[in-house]
């Protein structure tokens, strides 16, 4: 059975009144609801009563108050009358408390500010500013299309924080087109010169020359005459270049490892197949060594799937990455691209496949809503999400996919879930037998907890659950 299966969490969210009283006076405060959305007044109410439960109708102070403590908003309202509050610009998502103060009484509720990943774009004649106006930390891929080529750029910004590029091209008009899959901007006609089609970044300096793809034909002549007075050129490619490395670990996979490799090797979306084969004991080395179109790593002794991925993910050239198990059966190329997609197409940072092994007991409503399968070894994200390979070389085995959610977490990115309602993974019990597989997936279950942390995973499943891209 697989881990994925075995770990449900219970997800545990609240929001609390703490009430405060004398033996005379009462005060409590409650909002409306649980969530608001970004830039949502806040409706709530402070009631004060005396001992005879009479309204008792006078000014008291707020004190709002984000989970980090690093911003504080203050407001004064009437008691035992619903009010709707605008708490004002640069509210970060996440959970808020607001407490209510009355002489020395004091009432405390928490409420939550929705997630609002967004930026403004704007094209002023060859320059390109992109604007974080979300209420969170903007990571996103941009596509940027002028004329027939294609480019991206990774852009990282904190709230208002704002960054701008020159577009550049050999002297002429454009059509130009700038999107993050959420938020697009089109132009027609925009007058640009240069020559190399790109980016020009003039903020960054001391550090490598060139970055971004080659130019087409593989000359960077041009490129180089572009890099003056330490400014940076992002050099853009056709799209037909924008292709995945995928990543697959192996240990003692000789029954399936050659069927998904026939899948993967003449995939048109992957760019180059990485196999790690982490010290097998049966026939898997000699299946990979007679198998053309691969790159091989031979772990001289098991190293577990975190090291040999992080292997993997260091010898890769491609900046999105596809991670499979090497024990799926029923694979085929349409959930290839059907994994790769939403990623590519910039509509989410991360989608995961769920098998039909655990579909039976995810597609149930009375568990869907609350777990998902977050333990899945399916993935696409881009490599940026990766950015510690030494750190990832450490964490255990078994916590490969949970390191993985905690960086989605941390950094409140997208995922999607992808059903393979038709593909299986092997579990351990088929694998090993009975005994030896209920051993290995409950030792499996024990390193993730104490890895972990059970609270810990009971809020990762939480705020995944609020992140998929529905």
């Amino acid at each position: 059975m697989k881990k994925s299966l075995l770990i449900l969490f219970a997800v545990i969210l609240a929001s609390y009144i703490v009430i405060a009283q004398s033996p005379d006076i009462k005060i409590q405060v409650s909002t409306t609801k649980e969530s608001f959305q970004p830039g949502e007044n806040i409706t709530l109410k402070v009631a004060l009563l005396d001992s005879q439960n009479s309204p008792i109708n006078t000014n008291v102070n707020l004190i709002f108050e984000n989970a980090d403590k690093t911003k504080k908003i203050e407001k004064t309202l009437q008691t035992n009358t619903l009010v709707d509050l605008d708490l004002g610009e640069g509210v970060s998502a996440g959970y808020w408390s607001v407490i209510a103060s009355y002489n020395s009484m004091e009432s405390k509720a928490i409420f939550n500010i929705e997630t609002n990943e967004a930026a403004f774009f704007s094209l002023d004649n060859d320059m390109l500013t992109i604007t974080n106006n979300g209420n969170s930390r903007y990571t996103k891929t941009i596509q940027i299309l002028i004329g027939d080529t294609l480019g991206t750029k990774d852009v990282d910004l904190n709230v208002g924080e704002k960054v701008s590029f020159r577009l550049i091209a050999p002297e002429g008009n454009y059509n130009i087109r700038i999107t993050d899959g959420k938020t697009t901007l089109t132009r027609g006609n925009v007058q640009l010169t240069g020559e190399v089609i790109g980016v020009l970044d003039d903020r960054i300096r001391s550090r490598a020359p060139i970055t971004g793809a080659r130019v087409e034909g593989g000359n960077e002549a041009s490129t180089l005459s572009l890099i003056k007075n330490n400014k940076i050129v992002y050099a853009f490619i056709n799209l037909s270049m924008n292709k995945i490395s995928c990543i697959i670990p192996a240990y003692n996979e000789e029954k399936t490892i050659k069927e998904v490799l026939d899948i993967v090797t003449n995939h048109e979306l992957i760019g180059e197949v990485i196999v790690i084969n982490d010290g097998s004991k049966d026939n898997t080395h000699n299946i990979l060594k007679e198998i053309k179109g691969i790159k091989l790593i031979n772990n001289a002794t098991n190293i577990g799937k975190s090291a040999s991925v992080a292997k993997g993910i260091k010898l890769s050239k491609n900046r999105i990455i596809m991670l499979l198990d090497a024990d799926l059966i029923n694979l085929n190329k349409e959930h290839i691209t059907n994994l790769a997609k939403p990623v590519l197409n910039n509509e989410v940072d991360m989608s995961i496949g769920r098998t039909k092994t655990t579909e039976a007991i995810y597609k149930l409503n009375v568990i869907n809503k609350i777990f998902e399968d977050f333990a899945s070894g399916q993935r696409v994200f881009n490599k940026k999400i990766v950015n510690n390979l030494e750190e990832l070389m450490k964490i255990p085995g078994y916590c490969l996919e949970i390191s993985l959610n905690k960086k989605v977490v941390e950094y409140n990115l997208k995922i999607k879930i992808i059903k393979w309602n038709n593909v299986i993974a092997i579990s351990k019990i088929e694998k090993e037998g009975l005994v030896s597989g209920i051993k290995k997936d409950l030792s499996a279950i024990k390193e993730i907890i104490n890895e972990n942390g059970l609270n810990d995973l009971i809020y990762q499943n939480y705020k995944l659950k609020r992140q998929i891209e529905r």
